[in-house]
């Protein structure tokens, strides 16, 4: 019954307008960007807004519906308790997703879907785009993945060894389900307990292990929720970690996606010292509310809004430079502090350690990473890749914000606009040369450049 308690706040019911909605949900693919939403477990498209007569101004099919947009919903609600191998639910959302983007390529679109997936349906997703899991070739019909809370690692509610924040939470939160969030929430307790997916959702489990993960140089962003566990004593407020987004960790949300993982601050739960005292809640997001959700539909958005609107864009947009040529360069490299994600849609993202956040206070400030994306759009003879920096951020080790103090006196001198070449000395190597700054080498994880130290300790 306890992590009923944390989604709380969750399900709502859309209210009103349904004018772009309908546009976006009916309309014409021409021109279009083909998106289709996932729910997860315990869900339905409803979860998103889609099939409302009035969706809401705040439903995630209105916030995503533009004159670019085309949203579709993928239902598998009544297999949602099933693992996502059953053919209602992997295989089906294959045949869903090449049923669009055919679609889409005959309205003269660009034939490729963009897929948003909250939790369970992100491995979903995994399934579907292997050919042996989901029974049919669909990696060409994706233009990227967005994800919400999918339980790349299981979730702690299913696992043993509670950390103590997850012991908090869960001590806090366990007598309050039938008191204080009716009988549906308590129903998916009990789902998980006892469904084929809730099984799978054990972290180590058997089913998760063989998921096939995402193909290599898909452009994939991985967004998870964060709740910060706090207590006070003697007038001091100490962080005892963070529980996710109350159903799924960090690192489990994150999975594999390197430098295209996203963190969401979700707030905070506060406690007593003892114990025994209400906690003190402060949460904007839990994992149910995730699909609607602003700032999570803003991650999903980005990815929504670089994929190709046409058939004429997907090919020239880039001039001489094409998925194909861009093809030694795709994949997660590493270095010391750092890590460099180049995808087959011709961006590319770099992040890099600048030490402490606030360099006059060294034993109380957090580290920081300056995250540059990059846009490449053309190739030359020589096998060299070329572009543009499009956007510069700053977040935490841990995928936070900065603090108010922070100042950018430590980056690497990047600048938005600042050209960038990429260029592949060694088969296990890359290095990013931008602005006047000193090129950078990145190495495959397990290459012999970074047995031989060429790309840091």
């Amino acid at each position: 019954m306890l992590i009923a308690a944390v989604m709380s706040n969750l399900l709502f019911v859309p209210e009103s307008s349904q004018a772009a909605a309908a546009d976006c949900t009916n309309g014409s693919l021409i021109g279009r960007v083909p998106v289709l939403l996932v729910h997860g477990f315990n869900s339905a498209t409803s979860t998103w807004g889609i099939g409302d007569q009035h969706p809401g101004p705040t439903s995630a099919v209105e916030r995503l519906c533009s004159s670019t947009t085309h949203i579709e919903g993928f239902d598998y609600s009544k297999a949602h308790a099933e693992w996502v191998t059953d053919d209602r639910i992997g295989p089906a959302l294959a045949t869903a997703i090449a049923n669009l983007a055919q679609r889409s390529r005959q309205a003269g679109g660009p034939g490729k879907v963009v897929i948003v997936a909250h939790s369970m349906g992100g491995l979903a997703t995994r399934c579907a785009l292997d050919p042996g899991c989901g029974h049919r070739s669909i990696r060409n019909d994706v233009a990227g993945v967005v994800t919400f809370g999918t339980p790349n690692h299981g979730t702690f509610l299913k696992g043993y060894g509670l950390s103590l924040p997850e012991g908090v939470l869960l001590r806090a939160l366990s007598t309050q389900c039938n008191q204080r969030f009716g009988p549906s929430l308590c129903e998916f307790v009990d789902a998980i307990a006892t469904s084929p997916a809730a099984h799978a959702f054990t972290p180590g489990s058997g089913e998760e292990k063989r998921l096939p993960p995402w193909p290599q140089g898909l452009p994939t962003r991985a967004v998870a929720g964060k709740i910060t566990v706090t207590t006070s004593l003697f007038w001091h407020v100490y962080q005892l970690g963070d529980v996710g987004d109350a159903v799924v960790g960090v690192d489990s949300a994150h999975g594999d996606a390197g430098t295209r993982a996203r963190t969401i601050d979700c707030g905070t739960l506060g406690v007593a010292a003892s114990l025994k005292l209400q906690p003190v809640v402060d949460l904007q997001c839990t994992h149910v509310q995730e699909p609607n959700d602003p700032r999570f539909l803003a991650q999903a958005k980005e990815v929504i809004d670089a994929a190709p609107r046409s058939a004429v864009s997907n090919a020239n947009d880039a001039g001489s430079l094409t998925a194909r040529t861009i093809g030694p360069f795709v994949g997660t490299w590493y270095a010391h502090g750092g890590g460099l994600d180049i995808n087959s849609d011709l961006t590319g993202r770099q992040k890099i350690s600048i030490g402490p956040c606030v360099m006059e206070n060294l034993l109380d400030t957090p580290y920081c990473n300056q995250v540059v994306t990059y846009r490449f759009t053309a190739a030359s003879a020589q096998g060299s890749v070329t572009g543009k920096i499009t956007k510069i951020d700053y977040e935490t080790w841990e995928g936070g914000r900065p603090p108010a103090s922070f100042k950018t006196d430590g980056d690497l001198g990047y600048r938005v606009g600042q050209s960038v070449t990429l260029r592949k000395p060694k088969k296990d190597m890359v290095t990013v040369a931008a602005g006047s700054a000193a090129a950078l080498p990145f190495c495959q994880l397990n290459g012999p450049s970074v047995a031989a130290g060429e790309c840091g300790a």
